[in-house]
């Protein structure tokens, strides 16, 4: 992306400034949140999951 700016020649203002640049950076930054929150979330909810369906069989919790 940046390479594709740089090649038609514009100054770094217009580099900092550009949509491109705010739509990249915001899209890699969600992706990054996404991928820490996904494990914690899931590991709870899963959890949750086993422990309801260890009532629901009426075996002991380990």
């Amino acid at each position: 992306m940046l390479s594709y700016l740089k090649m038609r020649n514009d100054s770094l203002e217009f580099l900092l400034n550009s949509k491109i640049l705010f739509q990249s950076c915001a899209s890699m930054l969600l992706g990054a949140i996404a991928c820490v929150l996904v494990m914690p979330i899931s590991t709870v909810l899963l959890a949750k999951m086993s422990k309801i369906k260890n009532i629901e069989k009426g075996e002991n919790e380990i």
